[in-house]
């Protein structure tokens, strides 16, 4: 919208190539009103007339319209970028929890709800404009657990029991293995071997809180049931002797001996709990008398423990 006047210089006359914003061009100083950055060309002849050209470029700075792209929910102690456009210069306020007050794209850390606003001009300072946004803090929840975790023995199950704030809405759990569910407040979990559960927690507007637990899985002896007493008289009670339990993989090996120390029962690598491995009393065919034998077993539990035990099982007619 403004005007500036040519000068050159070096010659005694000049002619100006055709421009509508020129307001003359057999003229020395012709007033230039461009609307948009415009190189002038100009022809210049000495008094020998020898002639000789140059040009001159007139930048223009024209108003604009800043613009500044929508935020999202800011959780506290998140960050957020702010971006605006159609400026040259930029310059934000306030400065609370920005990053830098002087580009177009600081990011954003306010501890409270806040307006920025974003002054906006050219580089020479001709137009200037403003725009502002709303970065919205929203509180987090918390959630916690009384211990850092439990032991148990393989096979059992331990409810998961956090204290979260009463803003929670939404939970997930991770990982999922032996989990009774994932995204509710309490689950069961009967995990194989010792797991850490995290815990994340959700309120209404995203934000989020979480917290590990974890469960300790130990296999012992108290995992594994061997009875001491067994009688195989074919009256469907207690007619065979196996090794029963949980959380039990596998039965690594399993033999019996009778008072002599002759090995009456060998099985290797079995299931536990199944009774088409078990001993029904009888060696080589022939049903074995009433007497106290020994045991010598070997077994893997689900998490890679292995159990060693031995003891008697008393056969009874």
């Amino acid at each position: 919208g403004q005007s500036v006047i040519l000068q050159p210089a070096g010659a005694v006359t000049y002619v100006w190539a055709g421009n509508k914003s020129l307001s003359c061009t057999n003229c020395t100083n012709p007033s230039a009103t461009p609307d948009s950055t415009t190189t002038y060309y100009v022809a210049g002849t000495s008094g020998a007339g020898c002639i000789n050209t140059d040009s001159v470029a007139v930048l223009v700075k024209r108003p604009f319209t800043m613009a500044l792209q929508p935020i999202d929910t800011l959780c506290l102690g998140g960050t957020v970028q702010l971006v605006a456009s159609g400026a040259e210069v930029y310059n934000w306020q306030p400065s609370t929890g920005l990053s830098n007050t002087d580009i177009g794209d600081p990011t954003a850390s306010p501890g409270v709800t806040t307006t920025y606003t974003a002054i906006g001009t050219d580089t020479k300072k001709c137009f200037f404009d403003t725009a502002a946004v709303v970065v919205r803090v929203f509180p987090n929840p918390t959630v916690s657990f009384a211990d850092t975790g439990v032991t148990i023995l393989e096979g059992d199950k331990y409810r998961l029991v956090s204290t979260p704030s009463p803003d929670v809405i939404n939970w997930q759990w991770s990982p999922p293995q032996g989990l009774s569910c994932t995204n509710c407040a309490t689950p069961v979990a009967m995990p194989r071997e010792t797991t850490t559960y995290s815990e994340k927690v959700y309120n209404q507007y995203g934000c989020s809180a979480s917290a590990a637990f974890t469960v300790t899985v130990l296999c012992n002896e108290k995992s594994l049931f061997i009875p001491n007493t067994f009688s195989p008289n074919g009256d469907g009670m207690n007619d065979y002797f196996y090794p029963r339990g949980v959380g039990l993989y596998n039965v690594k090996s399993l033999r019996i001996f009778n008072r002599l120390g002759q090995i009456v029962f060998e099985r290797v690598n079995f299931a536990a709990n199944d009774i088409s491995n078990a001993w029904d009393g009888k060696y080589k065919g022939a049903m074995q008398p009433s007497d106290v034998y020994v045991y010598v077993i070997e077994v893997i539990c689900d998490n890679g423990t292995v159990l060693a035990s031995k003891g008697n099982v008393t056969l009874l007619r």
